[in-house]
């Protein structure tokens, strides 16, 4: 008779099977697609930085987290509704797990898009990087 966790166990390995399918299938099917048809998906990527917006009346400060960012390649573009920043990273970060079903991520660059609440003065942007953080200030319109 066979007990709760040999059930689980049972299990795990159909799952882990299964998505090793699906993983094969989506290689093969990404494989045959033009690249720039398909840039949702590579190996290296750019990751998307942790920030946050914050509201001080008549300005907005917006904090972003870039660790390992190489200072020398950030760049900031602000327009009325959102800011768009770019790094690249110092030496690639490669992420992989032991015994985990999952890809590897090589992780060379930051890139995101910031919506922000309500239009800005574009003229009016100032940032300043202290330790890994971008420090973007910006008074509204």
């Amino acid at each position: 008779m066979s007990s709760y966790w040999d059930w689980f166990e049972e299990f795990r390995r159909y799952m882990r099977e299964r998505i090793r399918n699906i993983e094969n299938l989506f290689d093969e099917i990404s494989s045959g697609l033009d690249s720039t048809l398909y840039l949702g998906y590579n190996n290296i990527n750019p990751e998307e930085p942790l920030y946050r917006i914050e509201d001080h009346g008549d300005t907005y400060v917006i904090l972003i987290d870039l660790p390992a960012a190489d200072p020398n390649s950030i760049t900031v573009d602000v327009f009325e509704d959102h800011i768009v920043i770019k790094a690249d990273i110092k030496e690639e970060a490669r992420y992989e797990y032991e015994n985990s079903i999952g890809r590897r991520v090589w992780l060379t660059s930051y890139s995101t898009s910031i919506r922000l609440p309500s239009p800005v003065d574009t003229t009016t942007v100032k940032a300043d990087r202290r330790n890994n953080m971008l420090v973007i200030t910006v008074k509204k319109k």
